[in-house]
């Protein structure tokens, strides 16, 4: 893609995974399972389409549909730059990060083809859009509107080195485009494995967080790289996620605690309520010793770590 060249061991760490683990479950979606060997079928088909799409980047305007899951590993696959985009983002941030990176391609589901259909997006270079048909077959045709006189792309975000760019809120000034590089997340996931190791290919992994943040990308990687099983949560789960904890016998959780907070005022931390966890993350906000204490009683089989915040 665009001249880039760059070995992802990564995707030779997921595709061992696929060789290991063909028939074993990889994704929960909306009540479907879909085996390894299914969900590389669609990353590679849809890799096929995004391989003739023009530049270096590609975009997703997708989130929790088979898209928006087949998107990263489309990316590896085709070798391009993964840039999510969240559907909930104003039409101005949306434009800003579009204007910048000027996609070549972008992966959507309906409602980001509906986002991308709006008057006030217009993107820099002419783009493909990439669609999943009701049989399941991937499409592309031309995406928004075009100029000519695109401004160049930022080199040291678009560099061969890049897997990845995620742009910070903003809440400080301008978002800012961060790079994220193949050999950086290689080193993430080699210690994650090491410091967890219930991170196994036995692991059921809650996946709570929207693209736009890095954990969502934890969350698929972590999970696919041991051969596990990723449970995307419909948005009505949220709300009352200990139930769809229990249902599906997650073994792993990860979220931030105002979430785990909500849970314990809706009185979701009985002891013991929880008792298929192995390991939980939480992270991005401050943890209170009380909430981590009450999270501890409802899950005593889980290892609980603050990871930041």
């Amino acid at each position: 893609g665009g001249g880039r060249s760059m070995s992802s061991p990564v995707l030779a760490r997921l595709q061992q995974t696929l060789q290991w683990h063909p028939e074993r479950p990889a994704l929960w979606l909306d009540g479907i399972h879909y085996s390894y060997h299914q969900l590389w079928q669609h990353a590679q088909a849809l890799a096929q389409v995004l391989a003739q799409a023009p530049g270096p980047v590609c975009a997703s305007l997708a989130e929790r549909s088979l898209p928006a899951y087949c998107a990263p590993l489309a990316c590896l696959l085709a070798n391009k730059i993964y840039l999510p985009l969240g559907l909930g983002q104003p039409l101005h941030r949306l434009n800003d990060i579009l204007q910048r990176m000027q996609p070549g391609s972008v992966i959507c589901e309906q409602a980001g083809s509906l986002l991308l259909a709006q008057p006030g997006l217009t993107l820099t270079r002419p783009a493909q859009q990439l669609w999943l048909d009701p049989q399941q077959r991937w499409h592309s045709q031309p995406a928004g509107s075009a100029v000519t006189s695109a401004a160049p792309l930022d080199e040291p975000l678009c560099s061969p080195a890049t897997a990845y760019v995620l742009f910070t809120s903003g809440s400080t000034g301008k978002p800012k485009g961060v790079a994220v590089g193949h050999s950086a997340l290689a080193h993430y996931l080699q210690a994650i494995a090491q410091r967890y190791p219930q991170l196994d290919h036995q692991q059921r992994s809650s996946q709570c967080f929207d693209p736009t943040f890095d954990l969502p990308l934890h969350d698929l990687l972590g999970c696919w790289a041991t051969g596990g099983c990723l449970y995307s949560l419909p948005r009505a789960a949220l709300m009352f996620p200990a139930a769809f904890i229990n249902e599906h016998q997650l073994t792993t959780w990860f979220c931030v605690p105002s979430m785990a907070a909500s849970m314990r005022r809706m009185k979701q931390l009985a002891a013991d309520s929880l008792p298929s966890l192995r390991l939980t993350l939480l992270c991005g906000e401050a943890l209170p010793a009380p909430l981590a204490a009450a999270w501890q009683t409802a899950a005593p089989n889980s290892r609980t770590d603050n990871l930041y915040g």
